[in-house]
């Protein structure tokens, strides 16, 4: 027997689960589940638009996080002024705070990025922010199982912060939570329609969690050495492994990567996988080994982004 149908306040409970797991207060929260991050960063980003409708000004960091498209889009397809911002303006962000307007919806901005764990450092955005009236719409992919304090921000936060936040493909599975401030009590476009996982057990999510940046970057330095590989001919060939992040670089170091100019990520991880004994989930729910080469991802720009950050063709294959 197939009962397709769900209560109604399924989704709602969700959210009160949640937010009390964490900790959330919420008479000066709203907390929403969502089924992965871009999934959120819509609901979020056109719930707020919905919620003040005569804000057609919207702002977001060019080429920061490829999940911002999925969510301007609709905005745009509605005659929403979308203002493409560099990230160089992360550093000194006073003169921009200083001519926003009462039309300005939101500014979308990422903590960190979703593949190689690349992070930004936006705290003097954020100072800058603090005391606007334009909200502040915040993503951290990875950032935050590492740094609590970019969780305890969110709890903290003022009524025009939202912040969203990926559980990750293991016990959260694949969902996103976000935490807007009480002037961001946002309706549902789809959500409460949707199907969840159960999500028990949260106290993982707020574990500090202490990362070993230093054995990240020896095992990164230590793949510089040249490697052998068999030649199409049965000879040796000696090619050279490549670092991607400089030693002082903002991360999220709970990932080496590196990459190789004459090899192809795709066919490099097909190799490793079964040596380790690893068997290969679908991309975006594989944690151990992978890849930003097309051949596996698919598409034509999936990850321009990259490009965008100063990583060659080569470098991204």
């Amino acid at each position: 027997m197939h009962i397709d149908f769900r209560a109604p306040d399924t989704w709602s409970k969700l959210n009160e689960h949640v937010a009390e797991a964490l900790g959330v207060d919420l008479d000066k929260t709203c907390t929403r589940v969502y089924q992965n991050t871009a999934h959120a960063l819509i609901e979020v980003c056109v719930g707020l638009s919905k919620l003040y409708p005569l804000k057609k000004n919207v702002y977001y960091f060019k080429n920061m996080n490829p999940h911002f498209d999925a969510a301007l889009m609709p905005l745009a397809r509605e005659g929403y002024k979308l203002v493409a911002l560099e990230q160089g303006l992360l550093a000194d962000p006073t003169a921009w705070v200083a001519g926003l307007a009462r039309e300005d919806l939101f500014v979308l901005y990422s903590a960190d990025e979703p593949i190689l764990g690349r992070a930004y450092d936006v705290s003097k955005f954020e100072e800058s922010l603090k005391d606007s009236n334009i909200f502040k719409i915040r993503v951290s992919h990875s950032r935050h199982f590492y740094e609590q304090d970019e969780l305890m921000t969110t709890l903290k936060q003022n009524k025009t912060q939202a912040n969203i936040y990926s559980l990750g493909a293991g016990h959260g599975a694949g969902h996103a939570i976000a935490i807007l401030g009480e002037r961001g009590r946002i309706g549902s476009l789809a959500a409460e329609q949707l199907s969840y996982s159960s999500i028990e057990d949260l106290s993982w999510f707020k574990k500090s969690r202490v990362l070993a940046a230093k054995n990240v970057l020896e095992f990164e330095t230590s793949c510089t050495v040249k490697v052998q590989t068999g030649a199409a001919a049965g000879r040796q060939a000696d090619v050279q492994c490549h670092c991607i992040f400089k030693p002082n670089d903002l991360r999220v170091a709970d990932r080496a990567v590196i990459y190789w100019l004459d090899m192809d990520g795709s066919a490099v991880i097909d190799r490793l996988a079964p040596l380790l004994d690893i068997e290969l989930k679908p991309p975006g729910q594989e944690c151990r080994l992978e890849t930003t080469s097309l051949s596996r991802w698919g598409g034509v720009r999936t990850m321009d982004f990259l490009a965008s950050q100063g990583l060659s063709p080569e470098m991204i294959r």
